[in-house]
Order: C-alpha cells, then structure tokens, then sequence
C-alpha cells in the first residue's frame, strides 16, 4: 500500500507541474504576469491546485472502496475541501463564460476555447490568497474543537496537514514580500 501511495502523490507532483506548463503556454501569459514574482505565484499556484485535484481524487475513491478511516482527521479534510473548492471554481468560472456566450457579450471563440481559457487561469488565481486563508482557519478551528482521535493518523493523513501547511506557509510568505515591497500588486487584485 505504501508503494501505492507514493506512486499517488508522484502522479500528484506531475499533475500539477502540467497544469503549471498548461497555464504557462497561453498567449497573454507574459503579459498578464509581467514579472517573475507573479510567474513565481501562480506556478506555485498551479502545482499545488494539481496536487489537490489528485489527492481529493484519491480521498474521494479510497471513501467509495470503502478503505477510508470512519471519522476522517484533519488531513483528509483539507485534500476534500482542497479538491472540492478547485472543482466548485471552476464549474463558476464555466458557468459565468457560459452566461456571458449566451448573452452574447462575449468574444466569437469557440465555448472550449473559452473553457479552457478558465483552465489556463486568465481570470485569476486558484488557491492563493483566498484558499490560504480558508485552510488557516480551518487548522485554528480544528484546534479549538480538538475531540479524542480514534486512529492513528495514516500516510495519507499525514500527507494532507502537510500540504495545508505548505499552502499556509506559501500564502504567507507571498503576503509578506508584498509587505515588504517585492510585489506591488498584490495577490489577486491589487493591494
């Protein structure tokens, strides 16, 4: 199980470092991300929205087989809401490009076209800032609510407060370079 697992999250890492190149192969992208701390932020972006779309793929698959842990910890709550929040946005995104090719307000591309445009990120972030900020309440509210654990904490658990972590640590160390001056733009709008 465990050669499985680390096969998962290797597919995981390679999702998200072709979810990076996609974005990055757009026309505009050079303009829409002049420097190299925007390109910076949304290949972090990107990776860690491809990793999240696996691995609550495979909390959602180990659930229906039936392997999943009855009462789910903190870990496999971040991998649900992770993948559950990307596919939600984008089904929004889809939705609002829809709306606008109906009301015909909208450019002649095609409707795939148009999709996959919302893919390739051109309306903005995935996870950063708004997802960061989410996760860093979720953690402080689990902390608050802590009940007696009934299992110990598995591969896949583990793997899901550290990727909480990471997008906690990364959301912050944006925040704080833009603090700091190295980014005036700010992180999904301006700041």
């Amino acid at each position: 199980m465990r050669l499985m697992y680390a096969m998962e999250l290797v597919m995981a890492v390679a999702v998200g470092l072709g979810f990076n190149r996609y974005r990055a192969t757009g026309e505009d992208y050079t303009e829409y991300y002049r420097t190299r701390f925007m390109r910076f932020q949304d290949g972090a972006d990107s990776i860690l929205a491809g990793v999240a779309l696996v691995e609550g793929l495979g909390v959602l698959i180990e659930r229906v087989r039936g392997k999943s842990p009855a009462r789910w910890g903190p870990g496999r709550w971040v991998w649900c809401l992770a993948a559950t929040y990307l596919a939600l946005r984008m089904l929004d995104l889809v939705r609002e490009n829809v709306a606008a090719r109906l009301s015909r307000t909208y450019s002649s591309d095609s409707l795939w076209s148009a999709v996959l445009e919302c893919v390739r990120g051109k309306y903005g972030e995935f996870l950063i800032p708004s997802f960061g900020w989410f996760l860093l309440a979720l953690c402080l509210t689990a902390l608050a609510a802590r009940r007696g654990d009934s299992t110990a904490p598995d591969g896949r658990e583990w793997s899901g407060r550290a990727y909480a972590l990471v997008v906690v640590v990364v959301l912050l160390g944006f925040t704080v370079l833009t603090l700091l001056g190295f980014y005036q733009g700010g992180m999904g709008g301006g700041m």
